[in-house]
């Protein structure tokens, strides 16, 4: 029996040549345009390419070359000068530093001190035991003292410089103010009073570090002894 079973694929090959056909119009379109119009891009634009190929590439190239130039001047002259002084100076601040510690050094040996104001003080009482006078801690100097006794007391003057006591001074009384010296003509911490109109220093200048005692006793009739101190105490 012969085969009459028969498949048309007409639809499928006419859509297919409608496709082909909008193709083919596509590319009619980017034949016929597109590639009109890059021609003339390409053509309207080929002057500015060729200037920037003769001219602007070429004064690139030349200030590539001027930057060249001025880096390797840099390189080869500037650091190693820059690098010279860096290191003749180092040399000099070596100096400068070594100088200044060895000023440094003895500076710090040197008190840097501003002297205090003057403090004036009398004091005056009739105990026959030690009483202070002033009793102060610090760093200063005695610079005066002078007694006095009403009623002719005899009085005993005691000084006390950083825990050393300079020896007794025993004064008659004679109801006069007396200025205290260090007596010169004996060794250690000897102390004399005189009379106000002696002609000799009454400035005593006697440093202390630390303490400053002075105290005074009565040691003959009832009556009132007198201490008048002039000292500085510093400070810092």
């Amino acid at each position: 029996m012969a085969n009459t079973f028969n498949i048309s694929v007409a639809p499928e090959i006419a859509a297919l040549e409608a496709k082909i056909n909008i193709v083919d119009t596509v590319v009619d379109l980017i034949r016929g345009t597109d590639v009109v119009n890059l021609s003339s891009a390409i053509a309207n634009n080929s002057t500015a390419i060729g200037l920037i190929r003769t001219e602007d590439v070429v004064a690139l190239d030349s200030k590539l070359t001027i930057i060249d130039t001025v880096a390797d001047n840099i390189r080869n002259i500037d650091v190693p000068n820059i690098q010279a002084n860096i290191d003749s100076n180092e040399t000099k601040i070596d100096t400068l530093d070594t100088v200044a510690d060895a000023i440094k050094l003895k500076t710090d040996l040197i008190p840097q001190n501003v002297r205090g104001e003057f403090i004036h003080r009398i004091h005056g009482h009739s105990s026959t035991d030690y009483t202070d006078s002033i009793n102060i801690t610090g760093h200063g100097k005695l610079l005066y003292i002078s007694i006095h006794s009403i009623n002719t007391v005899d009085m005993d003057l005691l000084i006390t410089i950083d825990g050393t006591a300079f020896n007794v001074l025993s004064a008659v009384g004679d109801d006069s103010y007396h200025p205290v010296i260090l007596d010169q003509s004996l060794a250690g911490l000897n102390l004399q009073y005189i009379t106000a109109a002696d002609a000799r220093n009454t400035l005593l200048n006697i440093e202390f570090d630390t303490t400053l005692l002075i105290q005074t006793k009565r040691t003959g009739d009832a009556g009132t002894v007198t201490v008048q101190i002039i000292y500085q105490l510093d400070d810092f």
